[in-house]
């Protein structure tokens, strides 16, 4: 099927070709007095110019070529599909411009084309654009959607991954990270515990203190969190795994799973460390009273080069009244 569908567009190509009156292909350097390879060259240009503008069309109409040429079946089939739809316009073009003058129909040809071509060109990369901020804005909504999925087994809350995502962007921007980076880590922490998914919800959601037994099964949450998130050519990606595998280590190696130290905990685990510990102190939940916000902050700026990297602690201190802002923003209503 696919090869007679295939057949009946280069016998149509052919029709509309020579119905226009056109001279045959193999002629045409004879009869326009051209260079083959000139004119070779000539209906290739024009053949990938159509293309191009064709392909990206045919991503946003809705039609029976569009259909044809995009719909289900090989990738290969549905680009010859495509580059023969394509062909059949540009002999047509061709042809049509060669049977009214094939003196000047060259140059008219030329000049066709660099008409379109610029404008084809910006309107393939506007929406191309387009549908990479869409494909990216996607990705970006699945990865806070699985952040949330990780709050609803634990005691926290929506807000709190709202907080401490905004609590990391406030400390890149200290740490004059670029533009992008802060973007990242902004979309990524929510992924910090993604892990405790698999985790027993009666370890937690204990009211008491855990068991040693339990502790050993609790600190596998990152380790869970990274196996999830898996390894990928995405930045975006490898930030978030990065995060959820290290946000509980501690600067002096004392932390967990993998008792990393110092600059070898990367850097955006050492920045989600300090924004998920300061929400943590001060927020209330079921089983605890949040800390004075004064307290939290002391304590952090207490824990520097041991649980913290000293550096990350001086963007803190910095960072102290947009962090109230946010705190008081995304406030938790907790019912007694």
């Amino acid at each position: 099927m696919k090869k007679l569908s295939l057949s009946v567009l280069l016998l149509i190509g052919g029709v509309v070709y020579y119905s226009v009156g056109a001279p045959p292909l193999l002629t045409f350097g004879n009869d326009l007095g051209l260079h083959t390879t000139l004119f070779s060259a000539l209906f290739a240009m024009l053949l990938l110019t159509l293309f191009s503008i064709y392909q990206t069309l045919s991503r946003y109409i809705t039609s029976d070529i569009h259909k044809l040429s995009f719909g289900n079946g090989d990738f290969a089939y549905r680009v010859l599909v495509s580059f023969t739809i394509t062909l059949i316009l540009s002999a047509a073009v061709i042809g049509l411009i060669l049977q009214q003058d094939k003196q000047h129909g060259v140059m008219l040809i030329f000049i066709l084309m660099a008409f379109f071509t610029l404008p084809s060109t910006l309107f393939t990369l506007y929406f191309g654009k387009k549908a990479n901020d869409s494909l990216r804005e996607s990705r970006y909504e699945v990865i806070r959607r699985l952040g949330h999925a990780a709050e609803f087994k634990d005691n926290e809350t929506a807000l709190h991954i709202i907080r401490m995502s905004f609590y990391t962007k406030i400390l890149a921007n200290k740490l004059k990270m670029s533009k992008e980076w802060q973007e990242l880590i902004f979309t990524a922490a929510p992924m910090h515990d993604i892990g405790k998914i698999g985790v027993p919800d009666a370890i937690l959601n204990k009211k008491g203190k855990l068991t040693a037994e339990e502790w050993v099964i609790m600190r596998k949450h990152p380790q869970f969190g990274a196996d999830i998130i898996g390894h990928h050519n995405s930045t975006l990606l490898k930030m978030a795994r990065d995060i959820a595998i290290a946000h509980h280590e501690k600067w002096d190696g004392t932390g967990y799973p993998n008792q990393l130290s110092g600059n070898d905990i990367p850097l955006a685990s050492r920045v989600v460390a300090i924004a998920d510990v300061f929400d943590a102190l001060t927020s209330e939940r079921h089983y605890k009273k949040a800390w004075a916000f004064e307290e939290a902050v002391a304590y952090i700026v207490a824990e520097s080069g041991q649980h913290f990297d000293p550096d990350i602690v001086r963007a803190f201190t910095k960072s102290i009244p947009e962090f109230k802002v946010i705190h008081h923003r995304y406030s938790d209503k907790i019912d007694h």
